[in-house]
């Protein structure tokens, strides 16, 4: 396995380049100079990430509740991800994406399973000693209705592309 800043591809050799969910944790500048080493002259790239999940009613109040209480353990690049990748300088011509989202139908065991998996929630509980989605449970649980329902989970996708020169 190589870094994305020095991927060891053949210099020209890819039409298309893309990063999912992971160009926030890259040297950006050096990741951009490969692209360009490595991209066909109008190839593109194109970055993407998924940003917090959208959850309608009393079920939604929850998680955002929860979120607040986990927010300040995101690590800090993720920080880009939240912005929506706005602040994220591509040094290739833009090109105009649609805007896209990614949706699931989902129990309340299936999304809390999804709040264990994340990087704020690991490190609240080293530095707290407590699993917050167990504390969370019952106002969760609470606020769901049936455990068996299945719920629209929406997560707007961040899309950036360009074209390489």
């Amino acid at each position: 396995m190589t870094p994305a800043e020095r991927s060891g591809l053949k210099g020209g050799w890819a039409d298309l380049v893309t990063v999912g969910q992971a160009v926030h944790w890259f040297d950006q500048r050096r990741f951009f100079e490969e692209v360009k080493r490595v991209g066909v002259p109008g190839g593109a790239i194109a970055v993407w990430a998924y940003d917090l999940f959208d959850l309608e009613g009393e079920a939604g109040a929850a998680v955002r509740r929860f979120h607040a209480r986990v927010e300040p353990f995101w690590p800090p690049e993720r920080a880009l991800v939240a912005l929506r990748y706005a602040d994220l300088v591509i040094p290739f011509e833009e090109i105009p994406v649609p805007r896209v989202a990614m949706t699931a139908q989902w129990d309340l065991e299936r999304m809390l399973g999804y709040l264990s998996t994340w990087s704020a929630v690991k490190a609240f509980e080293r530095a707290n000693r407590e699993n917050p989605v167990e504390t969370h449970r019952a106002e969760l649980t609470g606020a769901w209705g049936d455990p068996a329902d299945e719920k629209t989970i929406t997560w707007p996708l961040v899309l950036r592309a360009g074209r390489i020169g």
